[in-house]
């Protein structure tokens, strides 16, 4: 990956516009996808839009706590501090976000939380 590189202790370098965010793995509370570029939200509250489609970023990552809960929304499971059943599955994340989980996705979803 030309614009992803990684550093020792799992420190990622997100390629945004005009610069490098070096951050690691685990203050990324989710990803989102945007066509061919992807939304990253930090746990510090920023966002940063790099030019890779949410595939290649899932791809990137080294650890498991990552998991595709929906086509368009990629999530880290450390972030991960509610799944609610009713009215449409939806998982809340600590940042106070709260992310559609597919039909599709939700089986594989409570086969990796209950792994926990």
């Amino acid at each position: 990956m030309n614009d992803t590189l990684y550093t020792p202790n799992h420190m990622i370098a997100l390629s945004a516009i005009n610069e490098y965010i070096l951050t690691t793995e685990d203050s990324i509370v989710s990803c989102h996808s945007s066509g061919n570029y992807t939304e990253v939200h930090l746990d510090d509250g920023r966002k940063v839009v790099i030019s890779k489609t949410l595939k290649e970023v899932e791809n990137s990552f080294r650890t498991h706590w990552f998991v595709r809960v929906h086509h368009s929304h990629l999530i880290n499971l450390k972030h991960a501090i509610k799944f609610l059943k009713k009215d449409g599955a939806r998982l809340l994340l600590d940042n106070g976000n709260e992310v559609m989980v597919s039909r599709s996705k939700r089986k594989d979803l409570m086969e990796r939380i209950i792994q926990l």
